[in-house]
């Protein structure tokens, strides 16, 4: 448990520090292993097509870390584009909630999807870092509170 809080609170500190260059830096790290891996299914398992196929899917992780989280974050951000103005259009079609705070939350789903539909998709740079930062901050203080009850524990 304190080895947990210890690298949660390091994420912490890279997603504000590196913001969005930390996904590609994870993209790289995780292609690394996969070619460890597949060397290992060779040696070990005598594993030749499994560790193969691995160390290829690593190479190109780790080569075009980039390009992936690139394409990844635009096809997100479309699907999530895509499913705000459908969650909207169904919202405006349906009845009309009664109250202002019942109304705003109805139509909060369906923005907050759009928002982050338009981040990922690079429109709104800007508040995308942003989110890297607020997304840290939260991860931190999750580190620290179980910091906190680890040492309460011991």
């Amino acid at each position: 448990k304190l080895l947990t809080s210890i690298v949660t609170i390091i994420i912490g500190v890279l997603l504000i520090t590196l913001k969005s260059s930390i996904v590609s830096i994870a993209v790289t790290i995780f292609g690394i292993y996969l070619i460890f891996v597949g060397i290992l299914d060779i040696i070990k398992k005598s594993d030749l097509v499994n560790g193969l196929v691995k160390i290829a899917v690593g190479v190109v992780a780790a080569v075009l870390s980039w390009l992936i989280v690139a394409i990844a974050s635009l096809l997100l951000g479309v699907v999530l584009i895509i499913n705000g103005v459908t969650q909207l259009l169904e919202v405006l079609k349906s009845k009309k909630p009664k109250g202002l705070l019942a109304t705003l939350l109805v139509f909060a789903a369906p923005i907050v999807s759009i928002i982050g539909g338009l981040c990922l998709c690079g429109a709104w740079g800007e508040l995308a870092l942003t989110m890297y930062t607020i997304a840290g901050i939260v991860v931190i203080l999750n580190g620290v509170i179980s910091l906190v009850d680890y040492l309460q524990t011991k």
